[in-house]
């Protein structure tokens, strides 16, 4: 990984501004260096894979590439998949293991944080050194397909900035980013997150405040609060949409007692989100 390539991202972050209204968040265009990527591109898998064998949620696909210690995850892409990657799998994934551990080190988390120091400040009063030192950075390469969705959510509690890296080839599908919301009667979480239960059309109950740009190089990212409402629309073609999902995230570790059941890490500091900046 050539240093000027991690120096630009960290560069384009620290020279942002975001947009308070409802809540703060940012879109980046050229958030990666000219010549990095299309690097990235030509080691997105191809328009077969599936993303079989790795790990999926509802219509989302996804292999982690950075661990819940924020640690690099070398390993294989997928068994069978192989004939789906670029180039061989062993090289694909020592790319996108480099790729974690420049994007996901500690100088791009910081700079990320710096970027929301104003809901930093809300959520984490008085325990700015505490909060900083348990965190961590998650990245998933993803793909979501046809009849993709998300409805309005406002992301769980163990998140502390949200980054969605937009990989797309072309300007062709601008409208696949992510949508903020705001809810029409004020509704917020109450700290641990919260998603959309309703029937019917979303947009009874909330109003589109921005639409996000599905446009290359680009990133929109946000700091979670407790009206963080957005969501992804629809994806009705056959097509693939290519993103790295990023999470500066609190640890969450399991407990005694029935399997999966899980709670938050608070001895260092508190989890619960604040409330949002423009709310």
């Amino acid at each position: 990984m050539h240093p000027a390539y991690v120096a630009h991202t960290k560069d384009r972050i620290e020279k942002a501004l975001t947009n308070r209204v409802p809540y703060e968040h940012v879109a980046i265009f050229d958030i990666f260096h000219p010549e990095y990527y299309p690097c990235l591109l030509r080691h997105l898998p191809l328009m077969g894979a599936n993303y079989g064998g790795t790990i999926s949620k509802g219509l989302r696909h996804y292999v982690r590439l950075l661990d819940g210690n924020g640690n690099a995850i070398d390993r294989g892409f997928a068994r069978g998949q192989a004939r789906h990657l670029p180039i061989p799998s062993s090289n694909f994934t020592k790319f996108w293991s480099d790729f974690a551990r420049a994007f996901g080190s500690t100088e791009i988390r910081d700079a990320w944080l710096n970027l929301f120091n104003a809901t930093m400040n809300n959520r984490f009063y008085g325990k700015k050194a505490g909060f900083r030192k348990s965190t961590f950075s998650r990245l998933d390469l993803s793909r979501d397909g046809k009849n993709y969705e998300i409805k309005p959510h406002t992301d769980s509690v163990v998140k502390v900035v949200t980054m969605l890296y937009y990989l797309p080839t072309d300007a062709s599908h601008t409208e696949l980013g992510t949508v903020v919301f705001k809810s029409k009667n004020g509704e917020k979480d109450d700290g641990g997150g919260m998603t959309w239960k309703g029937n019917g059309d979303y947009l009874n109950e909330f109003d589109i405040m921005r639409k996000g740009t599905f446009f290359p190089n680009t990133v929109f990212a946000f700091a979670p609060c407790t009206a963080s409402w957005h969501g992804v629309p629809l994806v009705t073609e056959d097509l693939r949409r290519d993103t790295v999902q990023g999470f500066i995230s609190l640890p969450e570790v399991k407990k005694g007692g029935k399997k999966g059941q899980k709670r938050r890490k608070q001895d260092q500091v508190s989890a619960l989100k604040g409330q949002c900046i423009g709310s």
